[in-house]
C-alpha cells in the first residue's frame, strides 16, 4: 500500500516526492508555497503511519481487531478505560493532523518526549504484543519526521 501511495504521489504531485521541497510550480510557472500541514501529513502517511499502525493505533486510534483477552471478565472495562483516556491525549484515528490536547507543534513535541522517555507503548501492552515495540531504526524515522515537521511549522509562522 505504501508503495502504491508513493507512486501516486510521484505521478500526481511531483513536488511532494522530494523531501525538503517546500514549493511547487503552478500552471503559470510561478512558485507557490505548499500547504505545510499537507506535506507533513503526506510524510506521515509514507514514513510514520505504518509504525504507528502497528504500535499505537490499538489505543490511540480505531481498530476493528481487539485481542482475544478483551472479552475476559474485568479486562474489557480496564482496556476500554485505557483506550478512552489515551484518545483524550492523542487520537490518531483520522491521521495527521492528530486530535490532541494542544497545537500541532505541541502534539509533535509530546510524541517526541514520550518516545524519548520510552513511555509508549506501555510495558504492559508490550508484554502481550511484542511486535508493538518500536525499534531503534523506527525511533530514528519518527524523530526525524517530528524534527522536520516542527521546522516546517516554525517556518510557516
Amino acid at each position: 500500500m505504501t508503495l502504491l501511495y508513493a507512486i501516486f504521489l510521484l505521478l500526481t504531485a511531483p513536488a511532494y516526492a522530494h523531501k525538503g521541497m517546500n514549493h511547487k510550480t503552478d500552471v503559470k510557472g510561478e512558485t507557490v508555497a505548499l500547504d505545510v500541514t499537507k506535506k507533513i501529513a503526506m510524510d506521515y502517511d509514507l514514513e510514520v503511519k505504518p509504525i504507528f499502525s502497528r504500535s499505537c493505533i490499538h489505543c490511540h486510534g480505531t481498530t476493528n481487531k481487539l485481542p482475544w483477552y478483551y472479552e475476559l471478565p474485568g479486562v474489557m472495562s480496564i482496556m476500554s478505560g485505557h483506550i478512552k483516556e489515551s484518545k483524550t491525549h492523542l487520537d490518531l484515528s483520522q491521521g495527521y493532523p492528530f486530535k490532541g490536547h494542544g497545537s500541532l507543534k505541541k502534539d509533535l513535541q509530546e510524541i517526541k518526549r514520550v518516545l524519548e522517555d520510552n513511555e509508549m507503548p506501555p510495558w504492559y501492552f508490550r508484554l502481550m504484543h511484542s511486535d508493538a515495540k518500536i525499534t531503534k531504526k523506527e525511533h530514528v524515522i519518527i524523530q526525524n519526521w517530528i524534527t522536520e515537521s516542527i521546522k516546517r511549522l516554525d517556518a510557516k509562522e
